[in-house]
């Protein structure tokens, strides 16, 4: 996950949204040097940890044979439930002032090329044995 992460941003998200990282630092959000900041760097490690423990607990589509078939489909659904409707309230509570429209939909879009990515992946590695 944080290297899906590191690439979105270094080529689509970067391209979609060009001026990002002048959001980033228009005051809004906390600074690096703020400890709880640190956190940005910990968040895709327990994102994969979850989803590969929801995995393991409940092995959703299991009729499903295509790994990368069940894969897609457990990272749509995981972004469906984890990511899309904490989007949906920094829609609704920031103001467009402090966090674009444009932002939250690319992290938004960003989220969901992740968690099928992501998804892919973890299915592929437990399934694979």
């Amino acid at each position: 996950m944080a290297i899906l992460g590191f690439i979105s941003q270094a080529t689509w998200v970067s391209t979609l949204h060009p001026t990002l990282m002048q959001e980033y630092q228009s005051g809004a959000y906390r600074a690096w040097s703020d400890p709880l900041m640190s956190y940005v760097f910990v968040h895709p490690f327990v994102v994969a940890l979850i989803m590969s423990l929801v995995y393991l607990w409940f092995n959703p589509f299991q009729k499903i044979k295509s790994i990368y078939k069940k894969g897609a489909y457990y990272g749509f659904v995981f972004w469906l439930i984890g990511t899309l409707p904490g989007m949906l309230m920094t829609l609704s509570s920031f103001s467009p002032d402090m966090v674009s429209e444009k932002t939250i939909l690319v992290w938004t879009l960003d989220g969901l090329v992740k968690a099928v990515l992501g998804g892919i992946a973890l299915v592929y590695i437990i399934d694979k044995k």
